[in-house]
């Protein structure tokens, strides 16, 4: 799992477009954060029972068309994320903010 982490912008001045334009992809990784959240989150719920002890008496199973449903979510947003970083970064500069770098 990938965190964000800003790093501090050098410049002072400003354009204002492209301050706008940051912002706008700022906000789109908030929105994208939280739903990668919140897909962990339900992945999560769902191999829940990969955890449980097991035995050829009690296996526990799990919902693989879920499990295969949240994952593809997840493709999707972790592409429109890294689109948005990389938005993001293209302006980054120019409007005196902080770049965005995935670990």
């Amino acid at each position: 799992m990938s965190d964000i982490v800003f790093l501090r912008g050098v410049s002072e001045n400003r354009d204002f477009e492209a301050l706008g334009r940051y912002v706008d992809a700022s906000e789109r990784i908030d929105r994208l954060l939280s739903a990668r959240h919140n897909l962990g989150s339900a992945i999560a719920q769902i191999v829940r029972p990969l955890s449980l002890p097991a035995d050829k008496t009690s296996i526990p199973s799990i919902d693989v068309d879920a499990l295969a449903e949240q994952v593809s979510n997840l493709t999707v947003i972790e592409s429109e994320l890294r689109a948005a970083i990389d938005d993001a970064n293209q302006y980054a500069e120019a409007a005196g903010k902080k770049a965005v770098r995935r670990l």
